[in-house]
């Protein structure tokens, strides 16, 4: 769920350092320094100087990234009490895929297309966005946010484990497995004890959140096994596509698609899931990947259930309690040693060109 938009744009590297991508034929221009603005008003300068705050740190989009995906499973939760789970969803994901797929007829002037395309997307649609999504909020019924983004965490070890058997190339190593084993042991403590966050211990909460991570993994490992030469954008459409073709029906089955309880707050909440949490989200962690790198970008899994911590206490009233904080260390820890790489002198991170 936190990497369902790959890269979407390319950033090309301008003389003196400037920047730019492409929409349509327009070409909007960041230049390196704040203090040239071409046209000295207040929205030409402010945007300048944004850029120019993004640019020299990937700090500030890794905080601001977390601050959006862990504040969107925040107010996923808060939407609980207007909106069925499927429901909830349901309403997200076609507004999603129709941004995704404006964006692509304005970027490459065209929709996705191909035979590939199509069958592997959806395919990835249903395993890494219609499932994750469908199962995360449910569990949100039963367990609290941070400890539902706690979880949620262990997506990249769950890929690592399906990567080994279907990728030949990525096979399991002794510090791979020493990582898992230690994320399995923070997450095993909470299920062991027994705590949601909420006071009260629900297992299917524990269930659908595992599920959800098991099918995300599967999905990140099809993208790779097939679509690792298509563009990101068609991907990304095509999942989101798909995955709201499976959310509908299934929301008008469960829930009648019943609106009857929603009220300006829950209007808000979807508007907010959908714009701060998943387009600006997004784009901006594309942003981190194209101009910081792949391992900047990266860092919003350990900031992200941190963010929902303490957002969920302060507004929801959420537990924080001794054993979610180990095991959250736990996982951290586990995924910090199953990831890491070792650094290579003289190789430089990835740039614009």
């Amino acid at each position: 769920m936190l990497n369902a938009f790959p890269a979407t744009f390319k950033l090309t590297a301008k003389s003196r350092g400037a920047f730019s991508f492409p929409i349509r034929a327009a070409r909007i221009k960041f230049p390196a320094r704040a203090e040239t603005c071409v046209r000295p008003t207040v929205a030409s300068c402010t945007l300048h100087i944004v850029a120019s705050i993004f640019r020299r740190s990937h700090l500030p989009a890794v905080l601001l990234l977390s601050f959006f995906f862990g504040t969107t499973l925040v107010v996923s939760r808060f939407s609980l009490g207007q909106f069925h789970p499927f429901t909830y969803v349901a309403l997200r994901l076609p507004i999603a895929a129709g941004l995704a797929l404006l964006w692509t007829w304005l970027r490459y002037h065209r929709l996705p297309r191909g035979r590939s395309i199509w069958i592997h997307g959806s395919i990835v649609g249903l395993f890494a966005t219609a499932a994750p999504m469908l199962t995360f909020v449910t569990a949100l019924q039963y367990q609290s946010s941070g400890v539902t983004a706690l979880f949620i965490t262990l997506t990249p070890i769950s890929a690592m484990i399906y990567a080994h058997f279907r990728l030949p190339d990525d096979r399991m190593t002794a510090r791979k497995v020493i990582g898992a084993l230690v994320s399995f042991a923070g997450v095993g403590l909470l299920l062991a004890t027994g705590e949601t966050g909420l006071g009260e211990t629900h297992w299917e909460g524990f269930a659908l959140v595992l599920f959800g991570v098991a099918a995300n993994g599967f999905g990140i490992v099809h993208v790779r096994k097939y679509l690792s030469n298509a563009e990101s954008l068609d991907i990304t459409a095509v999942r989101l596509v798909a995955a709201a073709l499976v959310a509908i029906p299934l929301a008008w089955i469960v829930d009648g698609f019943d609106l009857s309880r929603v009220q300006w707050t829950g209007v808000i909440a979807v508007i907010y899931a959908v714009l701060p949490g998943a387009l600006f989200g997004f784009l901006l962690y594309s942003f981190l990947v194209v101009h910081f790198g792949p391992s900047k970008a990266t860092q919003t899994e350990y900031l992200v259930p941190v963010v929902t911590v303490v957002i969920g206490a302060i507004f929801l009233h959420e537990q924080v309690s001794l054993i979610v904080i180990v095991g959250m260390a736990t996982v951290f820890t586990g995924i910090a040693i199953a990831t890491w790489r070792k650094s290579i002198p003289g190789r430089s991170q990835v740039r614009c060109r």
